[in-house]
């Protein structure tokens, strides 16, 4: 009887805790605030689940709303700009590479990204203009968790590989 009471006490506690965690996306005028706040140029800006992410120059705002609060994971790092593109990637949650282009030429023949992860799946995205994106493995789910090893390929309008990266 009082194990049945205590699982009882288990499972009501975590289905209120669960109904509290209720976390959101930032509305377009929050994330407009944020930007002008912190004095940052957004290179993207993308809504997975619950989170608003914005890569900027230097690094990745991860944002979510809870109880009108917003709640941030900052990532940053230093850029020499020796590099013609930053790369950066998430193996964790809703996995990601993020791709800036530093290089003016490259960037001119831009065309589009393609990822080619460990496992073989492969996700292309058009750069139409943009110096700077994510590219996910998969934007529906958020638990999983890949390989941090990737191929990047980065092609011009013919489809001709202007630049190649395995990491």
């Amino acid at each position: 009887m009082i194990i049945t009471i205590l699982i009882c006490l288990i499972v009501i506690g975590y289905l209120k805790f669960d109904r509290n965690t209720n976390y959101s996306p930032l509305s377009q005028d929050e994330i407009g605030k944020f930007i002008k706040k912190n004095n940052i140029a957004p290179l993207s800006v993308v809504e997975v689940k619950d989170t608003s992410m914005i890569l900027y120059e230097n690094g990745i705002y991860e944002l979510s709303n809870y109880d009108g609060k917003i709640i941030q994971n900052h990532t940053e790092w230093g850029s020499t700009r020796q590099e013609k593109v930053q790369i950066g990637m998430s193996s964790m949650g809703s996995p990601y590479v993020s791709v800036i282009i530093d290089d003016k030429n490259l960037l001119k023949e831009a065309n589009e990204v393609k990822i080619i992860f460990e496992d073989g799946k492969t996700v292309t995205k058009l750069f139409k203009g943009k110096r700077g994106m994510f590219v996910f493995y998969n934007k529906v789910k958020s638990n999983l968790a890949i390989e941090d090893q990737f191929e990047i390929l980065i092609k011009n309008k013919e489809g001709i590989v202007i630049y190649k990266n395995t990491l």
